[in-house]
């Protein structure tokens, strides 16, 4: 989803760009516009992201954590690269995309309640 949902920012993800330079990362992402690059790191369910890990990267950076369990070992040293995913946009997000998303996330989010039947077709 955030893999989309990054698309729709545009920002385009870099197919197989997780290499042992980027570990950290679930892949990057490019700005066409200016040639900036972002890492993305996704954790769901109850593994916190902690913050603070990510300030010292030399470029920007999003986060998403599904239940918004953000951590921080100091608060003032986030560096302003570093960008948290809020989970109500990432909901209006699929909120709105429902009518392209592939079928498959389409049927997860119809059986964890997101949405009704007549919205999958």
């Amino acid at each position: 989803m955030i893999f989309l949902f990054l698309q729709t920012e545009g920002w385009y993800v870099v197919p197989n760009s997780r290499k042992g330079d980027t570990m950290s990362f679930e892949y990057l992402v490019v700005d066409p516009r200016d040639g900036r690059i972002a890492g993305v790191q996704v954790k769901t369910g109850n593994t916190p992201i902690n913050v603070s890990a990510y300030s010292n990267f030399p470029h920007k950076v999003f986060l998403f954590q599904d239940n918004n369990n953000y951590q921080y070992q100091d608060q003032d040293k986030v560096s302003e690269k570093v960008t948290l995913i809020c989970r109500d946009k990432v909901l209006a997000f699929l909120s709105k995309s429902n009518l392209w998303l592939p079928k498959s996330l389409r049927r997860k989010l119809e059986i964890v309640g997101f949405l009704s039947g007549s919205e999958r077709n």
